[in-house]
């Protein structure tokens, strides 16, 4: 909506999905429970990034080397993405 987020750090997350239409529905189903890539976005720049969940269920980020992210303090906003729709991600 071109507003300005509020938050120290930003997670838009691509996720792998599956859209489920009926005659009286549509229903999008992201998956949220194994891996994909993403960004990461904090003081003023982004990163592309890597994410899973781990055996607890928690989740875990990566640079693009392969070792874990480290966060910025502060509060934090996480976005999943359908993943068909990473081209059309803009930040500004």
């Amino acid at each position: 909506n071109d507003k300005p987020l509020q938050y120290d750090n930003v997670f838009i997350l691509y996720a792998n999905s599956t859209t489920y239409e009926t005659e009286e529905d549509t229903q999008l189903i992201l998956d949220t429970y194994t891996k994909g890539s993403g960004l990461y976005a904090s003081e003023g720049v982004y990163t592309e990034i890597s994410w899973e969940k781990d055996a607890s269920g928690n989740l875990v980020f990566y640079n693009l080397e392969g070792a874990k992210l480290t966060v910025n303090r502060g509060t934090s906003y996480i976005s999943f993405v359908k993943a068909s729709s990473k081209s059309s991600v803009k930040i500004s």
